[in-house]
């Protein structure tokens, strides 16, 4: 029996449960349509899901590089703040406070991405769990 909410919410499964019996699997929406789908059906739908996810990962080292660049674009930005620079001529900010504060939203973003990412993985090794055992 798995659920999205007992398993760190599997992707798709995150709005309603699978579980085996007696070969098929009861999908139960939270809207409260039902719909029998038999275990080869699922795992078909999971290993799309797998695929996508697989595609999705390979994204992890462009993210790390560019929240390496914008952590090294952050602090030579609050340098130059500090040592009271002026803009490089045709920057497009008007100030390094909203520059850095463009900085830290990327930075977040980078950071949350390579989170998703590792979330991704855990739902790589359970979907790949279910299409080589469930039954």
């Amino acid at each position: 029996f798995l659920t999205g909410y007992d398993r760190g919410g599997l992707g798709f499964l995150r709005n309603f449960f699978l579980y085996d019996k007696i070969g098929y699997n009861q999908k139960t929406f939270k809207g409260g349509k039902n719909m029998a789908l038999s275990v080869e059906e699922a795992k078909v739908i999971v290993q799309e899901s797998l695929d996508k996810l697989k595609e999705s990962i390979k994204r992890e080292v462009g993210y790390t590089k560019e929240l390496a660049d914008d952590k090294l674009t952050l602090k030579t930005l609050e340098k130059m703040k500090t040592d009271g620079e002026e803009l490089p001529v045709g920057c497009p900010y008007e100030s390094f406070d909203e520059w850095i504060t463009q900085i830290n939203k990327e930075i977040k973003s980078s950071e949350q991405s390579i989170a998703r990412i590792g979330k991704e993985k855990a739902e790589i090794m359970a979907f790949e769990y279910y299409v080589t055992n469930g039954k």
